[in-house]
């Protein structure tokens, strides 16, 4: 069966051994889920290494999918599933891995961290500058500052592009992500840093006030050493983390619907986009 390359396929054994030397380092769930199974090269590395009493494997491409489901028959702790990953639900923990096609690498984090705690360890193949915008450590988005909430997030490795086939023309990084354990409700914690980051005033000072009195506002920036003409990306992700468990102290039904408000200005922007692109 012939495929024609819609994304950029591992290739290099090598590389895959030096992966899964980083992996064994790490305490994993026996189960592991593995999103885009492409052509099977990592599932059947996975298979071999026998780190994993079961894999659970999807692909969304048919043809991707027929072609590894034949090629990895063979090994019976292998499920292979026709599906997008979006519709997997997970009864039970898994490790996850995934060489993702790029241009979806943050829609794969977002189910991550709605999925955090069935997904303590997690090992992905992404682009290098977004691995490393997902650090923030000069400029925090909503997405950075969750993944550092939930998850210690790392670079492992540098992998070479000749790895792949075609050869892309962007750099790939190896990252590991391995839960915090936090205890933060993550549907809460987003819609609250939406109402901050979804403004169009960037300064903090300002920006704060949507919810914090001035006064509130004062002490914070005194307490994290903020300056006044600061822009909201400055703040880390253990300053939000303050700022929301400060939130919850004052909260009250105003706030709540300030921030719900503003939630739904940011959907329905959100929205709107989506359907000028199709």
């Amino acid at each position: 069966m012939k495929l024609k390359h819609t994304q950029n396929f591992f290739v290099d054994a090598n590389s895959a051994h030096a992966i899964m030397n980083i992996i064994k380092k790490y305490s994993l769930e026996r189960r592991l889920y593995e999103i885009g199974t492409g052509k099977g090269f990592f599932t059947e590395v996975f298979a071999e290494s026998r780190l994993f009493d079961q894999i659970l494997t999807v692909e969304l491409d048919e043809k991707l999918y027929k072609y590894s489901d034949y090629m990895l028959h063979r090994y019976r702790n292998i499920t292979c599933i026709h599906s997008s990953y979006e519709t997997i639900q997970l009864n039970q923990t898994y490790t996850l891995f995934s060489n993702m096609p790029y241009g979806i690498t943050t829609d794969i984090l977002r189910y991550i961290l709605r999925n955090h705690i069935k997904l303590p360890s997690v090992f992905l193949i992404m682009q290098k500058e977004a691995a490393k915008r997902f650090i923030g450590k000069h400029q925090q988005s909503i997405i950075s500052i969750l993944i550092n909430t939930y998850y210690k997030f790392k670079i492992e490795n540098h992998i070479d592009r000749n790895s792949f086939r075609p050869v892309p023309n962007v750099d790939s990084v190896f990252v590991s992500m391995i839960s915090k354990k936090s205890c933060i409700d993550f549907e809460d914690y987003t819609r609250f840093l939406i109402n901050f980051h979804s403004r169009s005033e960037r300064i903090i000072k300002r920006n704060l006030q949507s919810v914090f009195s001035y006064n509130q506002v004062k002490r914070l920036m005194k307490k994290h050493h903020i300056y006044s003409k600061d822009e909201i990306g400055k703040l880390s992700h253990h300053v939000w983390i303050d700022l929301y468990v400060f939130y919850l102290t004052i909260r009250n039904s105003e706030k709540e619907e300030i921030i719900n408000q503003q939630n739904r200005r940011y959907q329905k922007n959100i929205e709107h986009y989506e359907w000028r692109r199709k």
